[in-house]
């Protein structure tokens, strides 16, 4: 490494986090139609809301159907209903709303304006990001435990880290005869993809393993929702070597250990090619540089 590169990064230091995302993921929030606000998070290149979805109305204003008690009504609902578990609104800002599948795939949109619904190759991506399968659910799952106030995990809370900030709540589900089940043991997030006619794919996180499980399931389940921002659920932040939403002396530190073959994790290739001419190299740690400093 140059002694020039390690004046700049020393200078920079002092600087570190000058130039933040500012209204770009990670420290933006994003509001839907119920004026409730959500944080979000950079993971990779997908830019997701790191709390469930809460709104009772889709994005064009018409409200969802709430069948509350009414079992019978929740099991015969075709057009898109939500519920709070247990049927009691105090679960709202814990761990958010349940929804069946028809309020997933309904026409007016149930995600904010310029997010959706992810489907099941998002949430691949996102699974293949946090190291397959076996381990992803660990990585995107609170380290919340019980016996601390909700919304937190039963224990043991198994393989738990939060890697990338998703924290992801186990807010259960209401089956789909109207029974509720799993609050702090289970959490479910739909996909906006069907597996059959009646089935539709979605993720499943438990308490006492690390696993992120794929499957389908009948559509007239209600299940918590995350959301994903438009333009295929990625966004390109350049200089952002290391994906946290941020652009700062790290980001040139992660770029110049890539440079040197130290296979740096996590590491956003798109975003650390400031130059685009799809290699990483001095000219985009120069790039970087000028970002920081409002150069560019």
């Amino acid at each position: 490494m140059s002694k020039a590169i390690l004046t700049l990064i020393v200078l920079l230091a002092a600087f570190s986090g000058i130039a933040q995302s500012g209204g770009i993921c990670g420290t933006a929030t994003v509001t839907d139609i119920d004026g409730n606000d959500y944080n979000t998070v950079l993971i990779g290149s997908q830019c997701w809301m790191k709390e469930n979805l809460k709104t009772t109305k889709y994005r064009n204003g018409t409200s969802i159907t709430y069948p509350g008690s009414n079992n019978t009504a929740w099991e015969n609902n075709i057009t898109g209903a939500y519920a709070w578990y247990d049927n009691d609104i105090s679960w709202k800002n814990l761990y958010g709303a349940l929804y069946n599948w028809y309020a997933v795939n309904n026409v007016n949109g149930l995600c904010p304006t310029d997010w959706h619904i992810p489907n099941d190759a998002e949430w691949t991506m996102l699974t293949n990001y946090a190291g397959g399968e076996s381990v992803a659910g660990g990585k995107l799952k609170s380290t919340r435990i019980a016996p601390i106030a909700h919304p937190r995990w039963d224990s043991p809370n198994s393989g738990a880290t939060d890697q990338y900030g998703f924290s992801a709540f186990p807010g259960g589900y209401r089956s789909y005869v109207g029974s509720f089940y799993n609050m702090g043991s289970t959490g479910y997030w739909w996909s906006a993809s069907e597996s059959s006619a009646t089935y539709a794919w979605i993720r499943r996180i438990s308490y006492d393993h690390a696993y992120f499980y794929r499957y389908g399931s009948g559509k007239t389940y209600g299940f918590s929702v995350r959301c994903v921002r438009d333009e295929g659920g990625s966004i390109i932040l350049l200089g952002d070597a290391n994906c946290d939403g941020n652009i700062n002396v790290l980001d040139i530190i992660t770029m110049i250990n890539y440079i040197m073959s130290l296979n740096p994790e996590p590491f956003c290739f798109q975003n650390a090619d400031v130059n685009g001419d799809t290699n990483i190299n001095v000219l985009d740690v120069i790039g970087t540089i000028n970002i920081i400093m409002g150069l560019q």
